[in-house]
């Protein structure tokens, strides 16, 4: 609803109401797809509860990706023990007072180079085999509603399957509704800021006024050309998830 104030001499101020239709939708929506492949080993999600970001969805059985996390570890301190032996070597020739032959210095630094980078690889395997261990525990991205999913104990996933399940973000949640290029430029011409001196007020679809106020947060960057319209964006609180996305 436009509501604008005219300064009238005969009659005061009066409130322009202006009706439009709005459809619903969410600021955020995720799809949860597994990182790693494995076979679920528990399942904390329910349909259609309501999660916080950072709740415990789904847990991928562990123990393959727990070896290999183990296995990088042990593969670090092999490769540390190497490159301390041969630095400590390399050093002991520069530093000696007895004469080496080039051919053996550049040998101990050429070792002592080659363990140095093998310990950087032993590194990085590690740090990849701890990314894959934690996404074994699959942990909701946003705080919102999950809908219907088909999921059991037991069930083998992978990135490259389908998606496990959708998290939509119900609160605050996104109204939009349309601008003629006309009604834009008008008000842009009465303002420095659109919807400055207006209320966005919500009617629901029983007929109901939605309780609360809606705030302006942007427009479209075009003009639809086959309907001379500007797509407008206004956010609701919306707390007890009265407005669902795809709801007009």
């Amino acid at each position: 609803v436009k509501k604008l104030t005219l300064q009238s001499n005969s009659f005061g101020d009066v409130d322009v109401e202006q009706m439009l239709n709005s459809y619903v939708e969410a600021i955020n929506q995720v799809q949860i797809i597994p990182y790693v492949s494995g076979y679920i080993q528990k399942i904390d999600a329910n349909k259609g509860q309501y999660v916080s970001e950072g709740d415990l969805l789904i847990t991928i059985n562990p123990d393959e990706y727990l070896a290999k996390l183990n296995s990088a570890k042990a593969s670090v301190l092999q490769a540390k023990a190497l490159l301390d032996y041969n630095e400590n070597y390399f050093n002991r020739l520069k530093k000696s007072e007895k004469a080496f032959s080039e051919i053996e210095i550049d040998n101990a630094k050429n070792n002592f180079l080659q363990a140095k980078a093998s310990y950087e690889n032993a590194l990085a395997n590690l740090k990849f085999a701890e990314i894959n261990y934690n996404y074994t525990i699959i942990k909701s991205p946003i705080s919102g509603l999950i809908g219907n999913f088909n999921l059991s104990v037991g069930d083998y996933v992978s990135p490259t399957k389908e998606v496990l399940l959708n998290i939509v973000q119900t609160n605050p949640i996104r109204v939009v509704f349309s601008l003629t290029d006309v009604e834009y430029l008008d008000m842009l011409k009465d303002s420095d800021k659109l919807f400055k001196d207006s209320v966005i007020k919500l009617k629901t679809a029983n007929g109901e006024n939605f309780e609360y106020t809606g705030t302006f947060k942007y427009t479209d960057n075009v003009i639809n050309k086959n309907t001379n319209s500007l797509s407008v964006y206004a956010d609701f609180k919306n707390d007890k998830n009265e407005l669902l996305p795809n709801a007009f």
